[in-house]
């Protein structure tokens, strides 16, 4: 959960598939913080994490693009 001011923002959840993956496999960000990058900012903390870990990160579900949904399975960053 991220927050500002005691006001959630926005969420985020993942699992751990194997030694090798952590996928996300849920992200939500409140209307009030739309548009304002907390979505962005959510995913780059936590493919740092993943790094720090020696792991891939996975982006699963979809993936809002022109007003119409497409399934995606997305890898956003391999451990260094």
């Amino acid at each position: 959960v991220t927050t500002k001011n005691g006001e959630e923002l926005g969420e985020m959840t993942f699992v751990k598939s194997n030694d090798e993956f952590y996928i996300i496999d849920h992200t939500g960000v409140s209307d009030a913080a739309r548009g304002r990058g907390v979505g962005q900012v959510m995913v780059k903390t936590f493919v740092e994490y993943a790094r720090e870990h020696g792991k891939t990160a996975l982006l699963q579900g979809a993936i809002r693009e022109k007003s119409k949904l497409s399934g995606c399975i997305k890898i956003i960053s391999k451990g260094a």
